[in-house]
């Protein structure tokens, strides 16, 4: 199962399979050109921070920690694995926007929440992460 928010040239993904039942876990990737305040070299490790607001100007926060992936031009991504649970999910489904941002919680970048209600609904029902 994988959903999926887009703006612009920049991209996050969000992975999971009938394994959440057990792990709980899902895989996000961060992918589009490189940033000024995240510029990164293959193999590179950071810790990022997940933020999903909600209309109520309250928001859930999340740290995340990935590794670049180079690939070469148009091929490059901050992966990394993260367990999840109710919580989180709820989060996800009511988000006005998805922020991510490096640990001095400077933004890096932010992707509108339309459609992340059916989102999460698909990782509760098919990952078993509730």
């Amino acid at each position: 199962m994988s959903m999926w928010v887009t703006m612009h040239e920049f991209g996050l993904t969000i992975n999971c399979d009938e394994s959440g039942w057990d792990t709980r876990k899902v895989r996000l990737m961060f992918f589009g050109p490189p940033l000024p305040r995240l510029y990164g070299e293959d193999g590179q490790t950071e810790t990022l921070i997940l933020q999903f607001r909600q209309s109520d100007l309250d928001h859930y926060s999340k740290s995340w920690d990935v590794y670049y992936y180079d690939g070469g031009l148009g091929d490059q991504a901050w992966i990394g694995d993260l367990e999840v649970d109710a919580e989180f999910i709820s989060a996800l489904a009511s988000a006005t926007s998805i922020e991510i941002s490096n640990t001095d919680l400077e933004l890096i970048y932010e992707f509108p929440g339309k459609g992340t209600s059916v989102g999460a609904n698909e990782i509760e029902n098919v990952c078993g992460i509730r």
